[in-house]
């Protein structure tokens, strides 16, 4: 069996996935444990002429649990993460001298929200943990360039992330009542990511096995109040931060 096209025209697919992930601020702390999820996504490609526009969108959710430790506030284990990152993407398939050979280039709208939670939890120095939110709406501009080898398909894909804008909510009122909840923006930073594709095909359906590496590094953000009791008491940061995440993806795509 040899396919004409290296896509079809419709695709929808399911990817579960697991990866480890390691969140650190330089200096202050860091947290790090495995997630497992799942990916959906539906993609199109238009197969009339050699070159071609591409859309798709995908949501991609998981869940896991951290293991915490910093220098001045102690360590906690088996904090609950949860994560959801819909996208859509828009690009165009070009094909330079070998028909087997495509170069999707894309871009597009990301949305990622991280949810950190360690309300009702001490550490090991006494302090009392709190819910912590990550907002990062941001464009992603890569490239993916596939070949097709019969029943296989091999791609590579990169990508950089630019962060629009990104908001951290900390839920200090876990803590106390009295505490405010802390809203710093965050407008400086960027992502990476990569992959590497193999997909079997077949008539009905293909499945593909697929490592991947994101990488994420937001500058400090903007200030904000800390009060107690409506009365303001101290500045808050959030300090610079960096997410790695690598892992693997088996997904059915038909």
């Amino acid at each position: 069996l040899v396919y004409a096209e290296p896509f079809r025209n419709h695709t929808f697919g399911i990817a579960p996935e697991v990866y480890q992930v390691k969140y650190e601020e330089p200096n202050v702390m860091k947290s790090k444990g495995v997630m497992f999820g799942a990916n959906l996504f539906y993609a199109y490609h238009d197969n009339q002429d050699q070159n071609n526009w591409m859309f798709k969108i995908e949501g991609r959710g998981a869940v896991g649990n951290m293991d915490y430790s910093s220098s001045g506030t102690g360590s906690v284990d088996n904090l609950r993460d949860f994560t959801f990152e819909p996208r859509v993407l828009v690009g165009y398939d070009l094909s330079i001298a070998d028909e087997r050979a495509i170069y999707t280039l894309y871009t597009g709208f990301g949305y990622r929200y991280l949810n950190d939670d360690s309300s009702g939890k001490v550490t090991t120095t006494g302090h009392v943990g709190y819910n912590r939110e990550s907002n990062y709406f941001y464009l992603p501009i890569g490239i993916e360039a596939s070949k097709h080898f019969d029943t296989w398909l091999i791609s590579v894909l990169v990508e950089y992330d630019f962060l629009w804008a990104g908001t951290q909510i900390s839920h200090l009122e876990d803590v106390s009542s009295s505490f405010n909840t802390l809203h710093n923006d965050q407008n400086k930073g960027s992502g990476f990511r990569g992959s590497l594709k193999f997909s079997k095909r077949s008539e009905r359906f293909d499945v593909t096995f697929e490592p991947f590496f994101r990488y994420w590094r937001i500058e400090n953000s903007e200030d904000s109040l800390l009060t107690f009791s409506d009365v303001p008491i101290a500045i808050g940061l959030e300090p610079l931060n960096r997410t790695t995440e690598v892992g693997g993806d088996v997904s059915i795509q038909f």
